[in-house]
C-alpha cells in the first residue's frame, strides 16, 4: 500500500510502474490518499486477510506496530521511524566520510527514510572531520529540483520546513552548537518554496 507522505498530496507521490517484473507478480500495491480512516481500513483489511502470507513496511512505528499486533504468527518486515547514524572511527577515510555525510544527510533534502540523520564522529576526529563536512555542506546548490544543477530540493511543506528549523532550536536550546545554516535560504528566488 502507498500513501501519500503526511501534508501531501495523493497527486504528488510518485508509484512505481512494476510491469514487467516478475518477482513481484504475486505482490500488490495499492495508491490511496491522505484519508487516515480510509487507509486505516484499507490496510486492516489487507493485514486481515489470511491468504498474506508475509508484510513488507516502511512508515510510522505506530502503523508498524498495528500492522505487527494484526499479523499474529505471520511474517513481516517494518522499517519504522528510523534515525539513521553515520559512524566517522579515527581510522575512516574522512574525505570519503564526509562526502557520504553529504550525500546521505542532505540528498532529496533528507526526506528518505534511510536518509542520515545523525553523524557520530570520534572526539580526536572532530575537526578534521568539519573541515571536510562544513564546506561541501555550505557548497551545495539548494535550488528548483528540476534544474540539473541543483543539488538539494525544497521540504514538502511549509509545516515540514518549521517543524526541521525547530530541531534545531532545540538543539541549540539544549547545548548544540550550530555550525552552518540552522535557517531557510535567504536567496529571493528561493522565497516560494520550503
Amino acid at each position: 500500500m502507498l500513501q501519500a507522505a503526511e501534508g501531501k498530496k495523493a497527486e504528488d507521490t510518485v508509484a512505481l510502474d512494476l510491469k514487467g517484473i516478475a518477482s513481484f507478480t504475486d505482490c500488490f500495491i495499492i495508491c490511496t490518499g491522505n484519508q487516515r480512516r480510509q487507509t486505516q481500513a484499507i490496510g486492516d483489511a489487507i493485514v486481515d486477510d489470511p491468504r498474506l502470507a508475509m508484510v513488507s513496511f516502511t512508515g510510522s512505528t505506530a502503523v508498524g506496530l498495528r500492522i505487527r499486533e494484526r499479523l499474529g504468527v505471520r511474517r513481516a518486515t517494518l522499517e519504522l521511524g528510523g534515525n539513521a547514524p553515520l559512524i566517522v572511527h579515527d581510522d575512516a577515510d574522512i574525505e570519503g566520510a564526509a562526502r557520504a555525510a553529504v550525500a546521505g544527510a542532505f540528498g532529496y533534502a533528507g526526506q528518505v527514510c534511510i536518509s542520515v540523520q545523525r553523524i557520530l564522529v570520534q572526539e580526536r576526529m572532530r575537526s578534521r572531520f568539519e573541515a571536510a563536512f562544513l564546506p561541501r555542506v555550505e557548497a551545495l546548490r539548494v535550488g528548483d529540483p528540476l534544474d540539473p544543477t541543483t543539488e538539494m530540493g525544497p521540504l514538502t511543506s511549509a509545516g515540514h520546513r518549521d517543524r526541521v528549523l525547530s530541531y534545531c532550536q532545540i538543539a541549540h536550546q539544549e547545548g548544540g552548537e550550530v555550525l552552518t545554516g540552522g535557517k531557510p535560504p535567504v536567496d529571493p528566488n528561493l522565497a516560494e518554496g520550503y
